[in-house]
């Protein structure tokens, strides 16, 4: 559990990553006693104390909590919080005051043990169950609200929300046997694991650097070099083209760059550019590169570090003369700022600081102008171009994660700043909160960044404010050029320390999630708007992110979303050169599922042809502070309708294309023009029985969905997925089901399982394909990945090579164009390593074992190609 306190806009504030909340934080630990202390400023107040001890005792510990301020301050929720494993604590009970109930297994709603004072509470925990018995308050919420298979657990101060001057808690915590403290609870101990090889596991070499050949190499796909056809436009639909081809709209897809992979020497960039491309990417996105180009010398004068840059800029020219476009962000994260270059605020030592300056200091926003200027008007010498004049540079973010609602209190001075300054506000908004300040806030600096880029001479489209999925942030995209967004699934969760092991994974399933991922992204689309995903990701070590490319693919493309940037392709130069790294919770250079997995959906979200859903359903959100209690996301339900149907907010945009429906989530007041639905529980039901969605869309209680022509098909209740578009077929699989699309069918799978088939020639469909690949992936881990539990939801250590590919078996049914085919193994480079069938044709059934189908390592790959 860690120390947590909560803005009013439900942003995060521990000691970890907030010390700017916890100033003059100490720890002490002797005599069996540990205590944490700590100042805390909260909402621009005069600071409080803070302080949490523990006394060990003969069975168990004393916890002792107490909180004063020297006058009446807000708080949300000043607690001790954890989480536990949806997937261990799902089938067992806790007790509150005596009362025993389960923990839900299927999400329901997000509090199933709304906040409450408490004397007793009682959870399973490895081996048997902790007694908690004193005077506290106690809350637990469902997480998968928000793509994580966890419960949250919050053991909170008496009060621990509201407006306090004093608040304490006391109480014992005893571990005893199973049924000791009362009637048994369930039980939650599971042995370790290891991963080994063995029956279930085989070791097999991820090809790293080398290129690839054949039926991997999708290198003719791209149309280089990038920029040839001019800037990115935004045609009158809200898409995206090029100026010299104004009617046709244009796609992107590639993966995010970290750190010093951006930076690498000169024949490394070439390489990487070219292990890319053959990947079928088109585009790439520079990330947290302003760190590494930063002159932190300070000499000269310049913020650019000369040998830096060089490397920066080859690695631009690499990326566009094999035909990837590139895009980023303006700041994403340098930071130690010495004083000498914003002496109004002092050093600036990390990123939330900065940003959280920007919005409300005019000093801060002086440096990012300089900043922006000498980095976009930079001339890059290998290009001839400055960023700003470069066609191939797609758009541009002004700065990188970063809506003041979560991070105004994160530096001294911005927590004075930003009271003070609303409290002036207010004089002529008497009845506005502080969240309509801040959407106040990001739109008068939006303009100003906006005109101050465009006086530069800078071309390419806009955004801002890419992250969060919260209503009230429609409004505010609807000044930009695009909207942006980012989502993760799994996010890792560390146990102790931020970014280090071990971690917490929750394991979830993400085709059983409500909303899930892209689910919760759905409403965050501005329709008449381009958009994007910058970031996204299935995150190692998920067992279940191999299917998640396809997924996200698949409904970007149904819903015609514009671009796609998996995080990440490395997040340093060693990720890309060493064949031996395994470490990485996103990274595609170290993870050879993920690489395998984001060529399908590449590949599906460029080409494969899918029919954009023509039925749309528009939410209101020109008013999202109307409500204080409502809830900051659209309901699930109408997440769910975009399954089924294009859907998206109207903020203000003045969207005029076709709207079936309106549908009103509680962020603002549909107009009359279109008939409106109320997004509640009967949300589907009603839009089935006016005709506006086909009744076999949604089947079984709103578990199993269908586009209407079929295309997609989502089975939440038996956690499969299937794609059928003319030139990909996808599906996702567990044991004991089975599913056929139109040229690939499988069944009998014994583990988690995707399969794809594509074209690998420049065939527009399967049907008119003479060169099919087909994948078969499962998971992998590395020799010696350690978890606490065989429910995998506590890594210890990534391991080592060789990496190890879990045993996939599948029966395999495929319909073959005309023609006389024969069928290959593959191993990672594309290379034949055995022959499945010699002479194939019509329908043919294959038994696919990943483990025999190569002699001496794995197969994820098949090459079908035609004889005659």
């Amino acid at each position: 559990v860690e120390m947590s306190t909560f803005t009013p806009s439900w942003h995060l504030l521990n000691p970890k990553t907030d010390p700017g909340i916890y100033p003059d934080m100490k720890f002490t630990s002797q005599n069996g006693v540990s205590k944490f202390s700590s100042k805390l400023s909260l909402a621009g107040k005069p600071q409080g104390d803070l302080s949490v001890k523990l006394t060990k005792q003969a069975n168990g510990a004393l916890i002792e909590g107490a909180v004063s301020f020297p006058e009446p301050t807000p708080v949300v929720y000043l607690c001790l919080q954890g989480a536990l494993s949806v997937k261990r604590y799902g089938t067992v009970k806790y007790e509150v005051d005596g009362k025993i109930q389960s923990f839900p297994r299927d999400f329901k709603s997000v509090q199933f043990l709304p906040a409450k004072r408490a004397r007793r509470f009682r959870i399973p925990c490895d081996g048997g169950e902790l007694l908690l018995e004193g005077d506290f308050c106690i809350q637990m919420q469902d997480n998968r609200a928000w793509n994580t298979a966890t419960y949250g657990m919050r053991i909170g101060f008496v009060p621990y929300h509201g407006t306090i001057t004093k608040t304490a808690m006391r109480f014992t915590v005893r571990q005893g046997k199973i049924g000791e403290f009362g009637e048994p609870l369930g039980n939650v101990l599971r042995e370790p694991f290891t991963a080994k090889e063995g029956p279930d596991w085989k070791s097999f070499r991820y090809i790293r650097r080398d290129g690839f050949t054949g039926p991997l190499d999708f290198t003719e796909r791209l149309d280089a070099p990038a920029g040839k056809h001019g800037f990115v436009i935004i045609t009158p639909e809200g898409h995206l083209a090029f100026e010299k081809a104004p009617a046709v709209p244009v796609r992107f897809f590639g993966p995010n760059f970290v750190g010093s992979t951006q930076v690498m020497p000169h024949e490394e960039s070439d390489e990487l550019a070219a292990r890319l491309a053959a990947f079928g990417f088109n585009a790439v996105r520079f990330h947290h590169h302003d760190n590494e180009i930063y002159n932190h010398t300070g000499k000269d004068g310049k913020l650019l570090d000369d040998d830096l840059m060089d490397k920066f800029d080859y690695c631009v020219f690499a990326m566009r003369k094999r035909g990837l476009y590139y895009t980023t962000d303006i700041y994403v994260s340098r930071r130690d700022i010495p004083a000498s270059e914003i002496p109004e605020v002092g050093m600036i030592t990390n990123h939330p600081s900065y940003k959280a300056l920007f919005w409300i200091h005019d000093a801060v926003f002086e440096n990012w102008k300089r900043w922006a200027k000498e980095f976009l008007c930079h001339v890059n010498p290998y290009t001839g171009l400055a960023l700003k004049d470069d066609p191939a540079l797609i758009s541009l973010s002004l700065l990188n994660e970063d809506n003041p609602d979560g991070v105004w209190q994160s530096h001294p001075i911005a927590q004075k700043m930003y009271p003070k300054a609303f409290q002036e506000w207010s004089k002529t908004h008497p009845n506005a909160t502080m969240p309509e300040f801040f959407a106040y806030l990001t739109a008068k600096r939006y303009t100003q960044c906006r005109d101050f880029l465009r006086s530069l001479g800078v071309r390419q489209i806009l955004t801002d404010l890419n992250h969060s999925c919260e209503s009230k942030f429609s409004s505010r995209r609807a000044l930009y050029d695009y909207v942006d967004n980012h989502l993760y699934w799994d996010h890792p969760r560390f146990a102790e320390k931020n970014w280090q092991l071990p971690i917490l994974p929750g394991q979830g399933q993400p085709f059983q999630a409500v909303p899930g991922n892209p689910g919760s992204l759905f409403p965050t689309r501005l329709f008449g708007k381009p958009f994007m995903v910058t970031e996204y990701a299935y995150s190692n070590p998920n067992i279940y992110r191999a299917g998640g490319p396809a997924l996200m693919a698949s409904y970007a493309s149904f819903q015609d979303w514009d671009a796609l940037f998996p995080f990440a392709y490395a997040h340093g130069r060693s990720a890309v050169i060493n064949n031996n790294r395994v470490d990485g919770f996103f990274d595609i250079a170290s993870d050879p599922v993920k690489a395998c997995a984001e060529r399908i959906g590449a590949h599906i979200f460029l080409h494969s042809g899918l029919k954009p859903a023509e039925i749309r359903l528009v939410a209101d959100a020109t008013n999202p502070y109307a409500d204080a209690k409502a809830s900051p996301y659209s309901p699930p339900i109408f997440t769910s309708a975009g399954l089924v149907a294009a859907i998206g907010s109207e903020a203000g945009q003045n969207y005029k294309g076709r709207i079936d429906a309106r549908i009103d989530i509680g962020a603002g007041h549909p107009t009359n023009d279109t008939k409106v639905f109320t997004a509640d529980d009967k949300l589907l039901t009603n839009l089935i029985a006016a005709g506006i969605l086909p009744k076999h869309c949604v089947q079984d209680k709103e578990k199993r969905f269908s586009t209407p022509d079929g295309s997609i098909q989502l089975d939440r209740n038996a956690g499969t997925f299937l794609l059928k578009a003319p030139a990909a077929e996808a599906m996702v699989l567990m044991p004991g089901t089975s599913l056929a699309a139109d040229r690939l069918a499988a069944s009998k799978v014994n583990t988690f399982s995707t399969l794809a088939l594509l074209p690998s020639d420049h065939a527009p469909s399967l049907a008119k394909s003479k060169r099919l690949l087909l994948f078969h992936l499962t998971n992998t881990m590395s020799t010696g990945m350690h978890f606490a539990s065989s429910d995998l939801d506590r890594m210890e250590s990534w391991g080592k090579t060789p990496f190890l590919a879990h045993h996939g078996t599948a029966d395999v049914t495929l319909t073959l164009p005309d023609g006389v085919w024969s069928i290959h193994a593959l191993d990672f480079s594309g290379k034949r390593t055995s022959t499945i069938l010699s002479d194939a044709s019509g329908k043919c059934t294959l038994h696919l074992d990943n483990f025999t189908s190569t002699p001496d390592g794995v197969t994820f790959a098949y090459e079908i190609s035609r004889k005659r």
